[in-house]
């Protein structure tokens, strides 16, 4: 784990440790590093020093490795590992933790009939469990050849909505999730990207295949068609403003309207394998690839 100066990109300090694809999560004054070998570990935000490691997670199947960030809610933890783990920020401790098919996504908090669960997109399904507890809520099976399931889930309509994306034989999907007993509201198949999750904005549902794309919530067609689109594979919403970057580190900003995708600019950022979405701070757009490069391009006036 490296810690660098935002301005200068001088370093701060270095925490050796195994080998991790996930990005970091930052929360008052610590940092949480899940690595490849199942175990998570809490960095002090200012020197890097160790404050603790768990125990090694349920074993990965069928994955090696391991690309959801751990999640924060309130004293937790959550990982998707197994079937799912919760662990304690102050000792490291297991709140609650189950074996399965783990996934490649980043559980996502939302609000199941007036509380706090997590959805944990595992390698064969959906789970929701309930944030404290862990007990499962309700799932959607959605198994894919080799469990990749890497896109986030994507909740809409306070909560009531649920939408799911998947390549590998799977597709896209919106489910009405309100009464915990999800119902498929639409489904089409093949359309969806490897990694890149949809997003929710301003009330509008949008996706990746592969083309930005702009679908219609009710019945899940496309709405800008591939050609007034442009090839991306990440989303990050800034305003009235859409950051949109590729695998092969194109940046390209732009606004929606009802007819299209209006491209304001577009540069070539010279770092391959981009498929995290970019971080924004103070004018400044941080872009991360797969072998641990990091480029800040400075974005605006």
């Amino acid at each position: 784990v490296y810690c660098l100066d935002a301005n200068t990109g001088d370093e701060l300090w270095t925490a050796m440790g195994p080998r991790g694809h996930a990005t970091v999560t930052v929360k008052d004054g610590h940092v949480y590093a899940l690595s490849d070998n199942r175990i998570l570990y809490c960095y002090d935000a200012e020197n890097g020093d160790l404050v603790w490691e768990t125990e090694q997670m349920p074993k990965p199947e069928p994955h090696a490795a391991v690309t959801g960030s751990p999640v924060i809610w309130q004293d937790l933890v959550i990982v998707n590992i197994g079937g799912g783990c919760a662990i304690r920020r102050e000792s490291g401790e297991f709140e609650w933790k189950f074996e399965g098919y783990h996934g490649l996504a980043t559980p996502v908090l939302f609000t199941f009939k007036g509380k706090p669960a997590v959805a944990i997109f595992l390698g064969d399904q959906l789970i929701a469990r309930d944030c404290r507890t862990g007990e499962d809520l309700w799932s959607i099976p959605w198994k894919t050849s080799p469990g990749n399931n890497a896109c986030d889930p994507v909740f809409i309509e306070d909560d009531s909505k649920m939408f799911l994306c998947t390549r590998y034989g799977k597709g896209i999907a919106l489910y009405e999730i309100a009464s915990g007993d999800p119902k498929e509201l639409w489904y089409h198949r093949d359309q969806a990207h490897v990694y890149a999750s949809g997003s929710w904005h301003k009330g509008t549902l949008y996706a990746f295949a592969a083309n930005f794309q702009k679908l219609d919530l009710e019945t899940g067609e496309i709405l800008w068609d591939k050609w007034k689109s442009p090839m991306a594979d990440s989303a990050l919403f800034l305003g009235d403003y859409i950051v949109l970057t590729t695998e092969q580190g194109e940046v390209v900003i732009g606004k929606a309207t009802e007819e299209k995708f209006e491209e304001l600019n577009r540069a070539q950022v010279h770092v391959p394998q981009v498929r995290n979405v970019p971080a924004y701070w103070q004018g400044k757009l941080y872009l991360r690839n797969q072998k641990g490069g990091l480029v800040c391009a400075k974005i605006g006036k």
